[in-house]
């Protein structure tokens, strides 16, 4: 009996680590305002340019969305590159690449996605898309500082909003 109880418990852990906990969001139950900032998440880029005066306000706020919003760790840090790693060896993780290039008054940074792939089971096949919608919500932070809880919590939990 105790035996059977024990495999139940494994399948219904297995099931629920290779399903995931989805919550999705319509498109059409989003807000007119919502809508817009859902578009413009969507057209962030990865390269941008800022004036020289504003690139430490972006470069803080790079270092804080890891610091608030990843499970990663800091493996590089310097005034030029910010890289991650995983700690854990147990499941593939979406990391970060911020790179911050000074070009006469502007600045240019790249906020690249890295699959770090780890753990013996592999990675699932939505986790590129995953890495890059959160390298957007990186890009969003930087420049505005500001993020939508809804958009955020979605998007790096890998649920989906019906667009994705």
């Amino acid at each position: 009996m105790e035996f059977k109880v024990k495999i139940k418990n494994i399948l219904i852990l297995l099931s629920f680590i290779f399903s995931g906990c989805a919550t999705t969001y319509k498109l059409s139950s989003l807000s007119d305002a919502e809508k817009a900032e859902f578009e413009s998440l969507n057209k962030a880029q990865n390269e941008f340019e800022v004036k020289n005066e504003q690139a430490e306000e972006v470069w803080s706020r790079l270092n804080l969305f890891i610091a608030n919003y990843s499970t990663l760790k800091t493996e590089i840090s310097n005034n030029y590159t910010v890289k991650t790693y995983s700690p854990t060896s147990q499941l593939c993780h979406c990391g970060y690449n911020f790179q911050k290039e000074v070009k006469g008054k502007n600045t240019k940074f790249r906020v690249l996605p890295l699959l770090i792939p780890t753990g013996i089971l592999g990675c699932h096949n939505d986790l590129p898309q995953m890495c890059e919608r959160n390298t957007k919500l990186a890009v969003v932070y930087a420049k505005t500082g500001k993020l939508n809880p809804k958009f955020l919590n979605t998007i790096l939990n890998g649920d989906n909003i019906d667009k994705y």
